[in-house]
């Protein structure tokens, strides 16, 4: 479950995830904050990604989550109607959402590593 404070439209949390089916610009331009792919905390204007695991198959919810009145389904399997999304990898498009959702804060985190046998700590100490 990731919940943001303020709302995102739609069609801006799905920037650069592939996927197929036809939403309409009203669907597009629905906010939400709040993405998740377990089907017991699913809420009024959230996205739902319906992911495969080795106990429990979350397209089977798919149905229920619609009924609890997700904005928008991210599934592997067929849309079944004009809030859902077909993507080939659900834990991949579960994971780009939730950077979208929260600005891509890895891009804008800058790594360095210090490795070797003498000098690590003085050396990150003056890059710090």
């Amino acid at each position: 479950m990731i919940r943001k404070r303020t709302g995102m439209k739609i069609r801006d949390l799905l920037y650069g995830i592939e996927y197929t089916g036809s939403l309409s610009d009203e669907a597009l331009g629905t906010d939400t904050d709040f993405v998740t792919d377990d089907s017991r905390k699913v809420r009024e204007g959230c996205v739902f990604v319906a992911t495969r695991g080795a106990v429990f198959d979350g397209n089977t919810f798919i149905t229920r989550a619609l009924e609890m009145g997700a904005a928008l389904i991210v599934t592997e399997d067929e849309p079944k109607n004009g809030r859902t999304v077909r993507v080939p990898d659900s834990r991949k498009a579960y994971a780009l959402l939730c950077a979208n959702l929260f600005g891509c804060p890895a891009q804008k985190m800058k790594l360095i590593g210090v490795t070797g046998t003498k000098g690590k700590t003085t050396t990150a100490l003056l890059i710090s």
